[in-house]
């Protein structure tokens, strides 16, 4: 980046064209960031069933996964509807207006489809939740409940 001082020294182009780099750098680092949760995000389908079929998604990682999926697609559909009231990218008026309803249906399923993944994985903890508290109770000593210790079994043979 460059100073104020040494932009003053510059003829009038070339600082337009310093400013407009200046000014647009942070939609330019805004692609990095965009391109490289895109790549997450098209990455995590394969994780989860490889760790599926490895039986080793846990529900906390599964439902991790798709809260992370679930607010990029809201996040990108935001974006997407912002940027589609801005100047149109294509050259004919028709192919914008199908362009645009064609990314509008494409995105918007694609949230319905991470929503309802996201529920499925709050019901799959909750379940797993309760079951792992049946199973703590089942292993509570018996003397909570008013019976013998038999937790050291070496007691009951010695008398």
């Amino acid at each position: 980046m460059q100073s104020l001082t040494s932009l003053r020294k510059l003829p009038s182009r070339q600082l337009q064209h310093q400013v407009m780099l200046l000014l647009t750098l942070p939609y330019r680092s805004a692609w990095i960031v965009y391109m490289t949760l895109m790549f997450l995000v098209l990455f995590i389908p394969p994780l989860e069933t490889a760790l599926w079929f490895a039986r080793a998604m846990h529900p906390w990682t599964h439902l991790g996964l798709q809260i992370f999926k679930t607010g990029f697609w809201a996040l990108y559909l935001i974006l997407a509807i912002t940027t589609m009231a801005m100047k149109p990218v294509l050259k004919y008026e028709q192919l914008w207006a199908l362009w645009k309803i064609w990314l509008m249906v494409g995105i918007a399923l694609n949230l319905v489809c991470c929503i309802g993944a996201l529920v499925y994985g709050a019901v799959v903890l909750r379940r797993w939740r309760r079951v792992e508290r049946a199973y703590e109770r089942l292993e509570e000593p018996a003397v909570k409940a008013g019976g013998p210790d038999r937790s050291s079994s070496t007691d009951a043979l010695v008398s």
